[in-house]
């Protein structure tokens, strides 16, 4: 536990810093244009920090969200002396430090604590931490121990299987162009996993996670900001307790 927590302390600044980072570009591009951000795992909407969410700017930080969380990975693997469970349980840990005081500063704390009196939204909102924190486990626990490509596998395979559940649980219809679509990335996810040469257990785990988060998230009214943090803070005592 020594030389863990020698190691986490030399990587703490940084990596607090590529978490905090990685969040601010992921909400930066939460545009029409980059809509295909909204169900990523750590959003804020850009205007919680005055950040322009029309026009080009758009597009620059769609870019710059998508290249920081490809290296991302590379970051994470540089931690691979570091258990799984702790590296998460310090993500969680200082999200909810840093979330709590930006949702009330920013005028989300009368949402924020509304969840809280009302059992239904609270029970959705348990549900969607607990599903993003078994995909933060998987995701990370994956990149550690040399399976980066599994779980690149699991983020093509989630589109999916996010269609999926939108057609059976939620009755949604797609255009036949839309299908031929869904056929084609199908395909892909197909031959992939058959040059991968064994079951790609993690990747199943990843997408399945984070098509449960977002089918959770679907359900509720809160913004992303709230919503985030809620989560974060639903699943802060556990992880202090492991801590």
């Amino acid at each position: 536990m020594t030389m863990i927590n020698r190691t986490y302390n030399g990587n703490a600044g940084i990596l607090l810093m590529a978490l905090l980072g990685c969040s601010v570009l992921r909400a930066s591009a939460q545009t029409p244009e980059a809509a295909c951000l909204a169900l990523a795992e750590l959003h804020i909407p850009p205007s919680a920090i005055g950040l322009p969410t029309t026009g080009a700017t758009g597009y620059l930080y769609a870019a710059a969200a998508f290249i920081l969380w490809g290296v991302l990975p590379v970051f994470w693997k540089q931690l691979d002396t570091i258990p799984a469970p702790q590296l998460v349980a310090h993500r969680v840990c200082w999200s909810t430090l840093v979330l709590l005081p930006l949702a009330t500063l920013t005028g989300h704390g009368a949402e924020l604590w509304s969840v809280f009196r009302s059992p239904q939204r609270l029970f959705r909102q348990a549900l969607a931490a607990v599903f993003v924190g078994a995909n933060w486990l998987g995701f990370v626990w994956a990149i550690t121990n040399g399976r980066m490509i599994e779980s690149s596998l699991g983020y093509f395979l989630n589109p999916l299987l996010s269609v999926l559940l939108g057609v059976v649980l939620l009755g949604e219809r797609l255009r036949p162009l839309q299908w031929a679509a869904v056929a084609i990335a199908a395909v892909g996810v197909v031959f992939l996993a058959g040059q991968y040469q064994r079951f790609p257990w993690i990747a199943l785990f990843l997408a399945g996670s984070f098509c449960l988060y977002g089918l959770a998230k679907k359900k509720t009214s809160l913004s992303a900001l709230s919503s985030l943090t809620v989560e974060t803070l639903l699943l802060f005592t556990p992880a202090a307790f492991f801590l």
